[in-house]
């Protein structure tokens, strides 16, 4: 799934909906371009309409135990006012739902060209949520180009209220650049997190005032702090 333009798939990869177990492995996807709709390399639970293109609707055909793993997913852009995403997940809401695990993926290129604040390039999005447990593991991600004048750009973004998420030895890069938005390697919609276990992720942002190495309390905001500041203040203490 990686031909390029003028033969190249227009906007998604792989989509699961309401599924257990879905093993996604070793595939290689790349040049998706849409004006359409949001763009995606693959994309687990999430609906496909412009719901998935806001800061606050993460939940769509719940995917519960899949492992998505050794998958090299590149140049994922979303043309026009749109989000993109190189893997993203959506929020599981089934009590004892099985672990989605995502794991020694190299994500690269994921980008958007003219998006509306709300609307925003992601390495990987996972939606959260109190309930089902979501494992982010050794996974490769690079942001860089030139994005949309206004919208933020996330490495790893999660979403929900002190969401049940264990993220670990990812390598994440963000040197997008934008005219009026921000660019975070790492990202939380919430402000607690008694749930969150995250430790050994190394993050490499550009050193101006644009980027910032995590921001809390919301996807939409405009300051992040360094890792070091937020773990000191934090009562999860991550480590590079």
């Amino acid at each position: 799934m990686n031909t390029v333009s003028p033969n190249n798939i227009s906007r998604a990869g792989i989509f699961v909906g309401f599924d257990n177990g879905a093993d996604i492995s070793g595939n290689q996807i790349a040049h998706m371009n849409t004006s359409a709709a949001p763009a995606f390399g693959i994309a687990l639970g999430f609906t496909t309409g412009t719901g998935v293109n806001t800061y606050t609707t993460f939940t769509g055909n719940e995917v519960t135990g899949a492992t998505v793993t050794n998958n090299v997913i590149d140049d994922i852009l979303r043309t026009g006012d749109g989000s993109s995403f190189g893997i993203c997940l959506a929020t599981v809401t089934s009590a004892g739902a099985a672990v989605n695990t995502i794991a020694n993926n190299s994500i690269t290129r994921v980008n958007t060209t003219a998006a509306t604040p709300s609307d925003s390039p992601y390495g990987i999005l996972a939606g959260g949520g109190t309930v089902g447990s979501t494992r982010i593991y050794h996974n490769s991600i690079s942001l860089s180009g030139v994005a949309s004048a206004s919208s933020n750009t996330f490495g790893i973004a999660v979403a929900g209220t002190n969401p049940v998420v264990d993220i670990r030895n990812n390598i994440i890069v963000n040197k997008s650049t934008t005219t009026s938005a921000k660019g975070y390697a790492l990202a939380f919609a919430s402000t607690t997190f008694t749930n969150l276990t995250s430790n050994n992720n190394d993050f490499f942002v550009t050193a101006d005032a644009n980027h910032f190495d995590i921001i809390t309390g919301g996807l939409a905001g405009t300051t992040g702090v360094t890792l070091a500041s937020w773990a000191s203040t934090s009562s999860k203490i991550l480590r590079l």
